[in-house]
């Protein structure tokens, strides 16, 4: 038996070993319900595998889609101990981004792109947009509205009727509703963009 020989089967349980340790699989079905996310996948030959974790990076979290493709890696080559390190689905992946940008996207369309040039797009594709907090600062040079935003939808029925009813505190009692009510605004809405600065 030659040298070369000799060395291949020195290393061939190494190379099983290694070869073992990374595979590319389908996910099949995902349980969001623990702290750490489990996934059942579907390898090459039929294998599947249940219960594998999915390690996902802090901060950011998600649902594959069913058949997306997974990354499983077996810890220690023991693939009774796998988990998952990346999964994707190039069916709805944003595509045609530039060199530096990045996006977070969803399978219906609605997205979130950092542009190369700084810029922020976010799009709902046609859906609503909800903020929920204790307040909302929008700090820039100048706010545009545009489609059928403006000054209707800034200044409704509710802000309205809270301005002609409100008083303040004063001395002896407080003051009473203002002398001139506020009134339905009579500023055009334009379509276009609507700038308050």
């Amino acid at each position: 038996m030659d040298l070369h020989e000799t060395f291949n089967r020195w290393i061939q349980p190494l190379k099983s070993r290694v070869s073992n340790m990374i595979l590319k699989s389908l996910l099949v079905n995902v349980d969001d319900s623990n702290q750490i996310q489990l996934v059942k996948l579907s390898a090459l030959a039929g294998e599947e595998a249940d219960f594998v974790e999915r390690v996902q990076n802090y901060g950011f979290t998600s649902v594959p889609p069913k058949d997306a493709d997974a990354v499983m890696v077996a810890i220690g080559s023991d693939r009774d101990h796998p988990v998952v390190i990346a999964a994707d689905s190039g069916e709805f992946r944003k595509k045609g981004l530039q060199n530096g940008e990045v996006a977070v996207y969803h399978k219906d369309g609605s997205s979130i792109l950092f542009k190369a040039n700084g810029d922020i797009e976010v799009d709902a594709a046609g859906n609503k947009v909800n903020m929920t907090g204790g307040e909302v600062i929008a700090d820039a040079n100048s706010v545009k509205l545009g489609g059928t935003s403006g000054l209707k939808k800034l200044i409704d029925d509710r802000l309205i009727t809270a301005y002609n009813a409100h008083t303040h505190p004063a001395p002896g009692g407080a003051t009473s509703a203002p002398s001139v009510p506020l009134g339905p605004p009579t500023t055009p809405v334009s379509t276009t963009n609507t700038e308050a600065k």
